[in-house]
This record gives structure tokens, sequence and C-alpha cells, in this order.
């Protein structure tokens, strides 16, 4: 009979294992910290994500909401979104706006009045009037200061009289970005710059009724396509990257349907038929596990370009079969599915010859679907190795070739798009997506497929 752990072997086991998720957990933050900081990138704004900020801003989470406010000692002391707004009222639409103050001739009253980024007055509320008629003219600053509501969903909270400055909008006036949940920021500016090009905007119709913006839904559309969808939807249209999807989900398909086919039928001739000399090849074929692979690229190269003495009727450059025919063969691959297809039972093969099956019928009616753990296995490596090929393809193909995929396509929208960062990680995330739904989908396949292949050969 076992005697019980004492108390010392017990603590000593807990410490033990403690220490070791401790290690886990930190591995696997440190691993996915380059993923996070790239997700959270890809949704800031410009400015956010050139300050070096590991996060956007928590007031874009919302909307409405004010946005790098910048106020002036003195005058305007800070922005704040009005709680509530009268039925019927137009809210402020999504822009920048100044609090501009002045000085009646003489050392008369000190007055102020909005004005958005264009230097056009905004029709607000009236100081001591609330609920009457809005005007754009300058109006006198409250005596006591502190918070006026302009009744178009900005509360603006001033300082106490006798510490006014004079401020415009080009010189020290405070600043605001105000945001209502109908006009996004980034498509507003897109459809300004639309109209200053006279060319047609096509982003998200956005609505000119500013009555009712303040509606839960609203708010969760602009959560999703604005905070969200903005930078992807940037990236997807300027990039091009409907097109370079299309053709890496093309060359990945074609790449991953031949290495099924040729790795299994190898994988099953070495692991189930004898043959003269079966393992002297064998070991000669896993010796190239040793060479790298871009010393392959030149034979590669000569072979698809028609240089190759052996096979000089082959002229593949810049054409689809130069991106998957060389990368349909991987012995990795055989020696993978070789270690699995080894450990089934001989007796099952024994029963199958007394049905009068051969070799291709036990390999697709019992070995396949035995087998589908490897298989998924030599599925997902196949398809990240080919859905982020980068180097080959610029190899392969000419400059600005239809058959660039997704990895040569924001390779070009990096360098094309200049300091756009947000972009750039946008970018890089939407390349991303498929391979991680992949496995995401395959997972346990994946893991029981390393798991259990290569226990015997």
């Amino acid at each position: 009979m076992a005697k019980p752990r004492s108390t010392g072997n017990r603590l000593q086991h807990i410490l033990i294992l403690i220490v070791m998720y401790a290690i886990l957990i930190v591995g696997a933050a440190i691993m996915l910290l380059p993923f996070g900081w790239m997700f959270t990138t890809s949704i800031m704004t410009l400015g956010e994500a050139n300050t070096g900020r590991l996060l956007p801003r928590a007031a874009r989470l919302t909307c409405p909401h004010v946005n790098l406010d910048k106020t002036v000692e003195g005058s305007v002391t800070g922005f704040a979104v009005s709680p509530k707004l009268a039925e019927g009222v137009s809210e402020l639409p999504t822009d920048s706006y100044y609090v501009e103050i002045r000085q009646e001739e003489g050392g008369g009253q000190w007055q102020f009045r909005l004005v958005n980024n264009q230097g056009k007055a905004v029709e607000i509320g009236q100081i001591g009037r609330p609920g009457g008629p809005f005007t754009a003219d300058w109006q006198p600053l409250p005596p006591a200061g502190g918070p006026f509501d302009t009744e178009r969903g900005l509360t603006i909270t001033f300082a106490p009289a006798g510490a006014y400055t004079v401020a415009d909008r080009r010189s020290g006036a405070a600043r605001v970005d105000y945001v209502n949940c109908c006009q996004y920021p980034t498509w507003m500016v897109e459809k300004q710059l639309a109209e200053q090009a006279e060319r047609r905007y096509t982003g998200p119709e956005m609505s000119d009724d500013l009555t009712t913006c303040r509606t839960f839904g609203h708010q969760i559309s602009y959560f999703f396509l604005d905070f969200l969808g903005s930078n992807y939807w940037q990236a997807w249209t300027a990039a091009k990257f409907g097109k370079y999807l299309f053709n890496s989900i093309i060359i990945t398909g074609i790449t991953i349907i031949g290495t099924l086919i040729f790795s299994t039928l190898a994988a099953y001739a070495f692991a189930r038929i004898e043959f003269p000399g079966r393992n002297a090849i064998f070991a000669l074929l896993l010796s190239t596990l040793m060479i790298p692979a871009t010393v392959t690229m030149i034979p590669n190269f000569l072979t698809i370009t028609g240089n190759n003495p052996l096979l000089p009727f082959i002229n593949w450059y810049d054409k689809l079969a130069a991106l998957t025919v060389p990368f349909m063969t991987s012995f990795f691959d055989i020696f993978l599915l070789r270690q699995f297809f080894a450990q089934i039972p001989h007796e099952l093969w024994d029963a199958a010859q007394i049905d009068g099956a051969g070799h291709l019928r036990f390999l697709f009616k019992v070995v396949l679907p035995l087998s589908k753990a490897p298989i998924m296995t030599v599925v997902i490596f196949n398809f990240i190795t080919s859905w982020n090929s980068l180097l080959w393809p610029l190899i392969a193909t000419r400059a600005g070739s239809r058959w660039w995929p997704i990895a040569v396509g924001l390779q070009n929208f990096v360098s094309e798009a200049g300091p756009e960062t947000h972009l750039w990680m946008a970018g890089a995330t939407i390349s991303m997506l498929p391979v991680l739904i992949l496995y995401l989908i395959a997972q346990r396949q994946f893991i029981e497929g390393i798991a259990t292949t290569g226990l015997k050969g």
C-alpha cells in the first residue's frame, strides 16, 4: 500500500505546479503580445498609432464622444458630451470645433462663439435662455464661468470671469473633436476629401438626419462600422485585398490538393508496401530535410523558366503553375503520414485482402478514414506555408502580376501606403484571419495529429 504524501511533499508539489503554470502563462502572454498589439493598433486612429499607444482612447469606444480636446488655460477648461438632447434637435455634425473668444472694443464685454473646422459659425443655444432659439452670433460668456450646454450635444466648461484671453481658430482657441453616432469620423474625412477632389465617395452611407442619432442601433453600428471596422475597410479598398485574397485561396487550395494526393500515395508506399531499396530511398529522401528551402529556389526558377535541360518544354513564369506545382511534394508531409500509416494494424490489411481489396482500395477505405488527424495537420502546415509565401511569388512573377497572393499584396501596400501604421496592422490582421480561422476549426485534429504521429515507425 502506497504511503500518503507528507505535508512537505504536498507543498513542494503544489509549488512546482504553481511555478510551472506561471512559466506557461508568462510564455503564452509573451507569444500573444505582438498579436494583441497588432489588433489594438489596427483599430486606432493615425494619431493614436503614431504616438506609440498600446490601446485606443477609451472615449472612442462609445458614441457620442469628444476626442482630442485641447483647452486653453484662462478661457475654456473642458469639454463633455451633454447627457440629454432635446427631442427634434439636430445634434452637432461630426467635426472639429473651436471656441473663439473676443472682447468688445474699449474693454467691454467678453464674448464667445463656436466655429467648425471650416471656420463657419455654428448655431447653438443661448446663454441664460435654455430652450430658446439657436444663434450663431457672438454671445456673452457666463459671468461665473462653469459648464454651458450648447443644447446640440456638446457641453463647454468656461473658466471664471477675469481670466479670459482672446483666441480664434488659427491662434489658441480651445478645440475639440465631436463625434455623433450617425456620422463616423473616418468616413466624414473621406467624404470631405472626395468632395474636394471632385470624385465619387465610396464609403458607407451616413444619415444627414441628426435628430435621432442617440439610439442603441446607431451606437452598435458605430462600434462595429467605425471603431472596429473603419481601418479594415480602408485597407481592404486601398490595397485591393479582395483580389489578392482570391489569388491566395486559389493558390493555397491547388497546392494543398496536390500535396495530399502525392504525399498520401508516397507515404503509403513507404509504410505498407515492400519493394527493393525502400529503406535506402526513404533515408535518401529524409536527408533532403536538411537542405534549406532557399537553396532550391534557383533550380526551381530555372525549371519554371524552361532553362532546366531535363524539362526544356516548361514555361510557367508568371503563371499559376509556377506558384503551385513546385510545392505539391514535401518530404516532411510524406514522413509525417508514413509514421502514422505504419501504426495501422496489419490485421486490417489481412482482412481487406480476404475481401478482395487491393492497396488503393485499402488506402481510401481504411487508411485515410483512420488518418484524419495527421491529414489535417498536413493541411494546416501547407496552408500556413502557402498562404504566407512572399519571396517565391516575387521571384516567379512579374511586377504587378495578376497572380500575386495576399502576402505580396500586403508588402506592396506597406511600401505604398506611407506611415499609415494603423492601416498596416489592419491589413496584416486581414491576411492572418484565414489561418487563424482554419486553426480554430481544426484545432483538435491538429493537436491529435501531432501527439499521435511518430510513436513508432
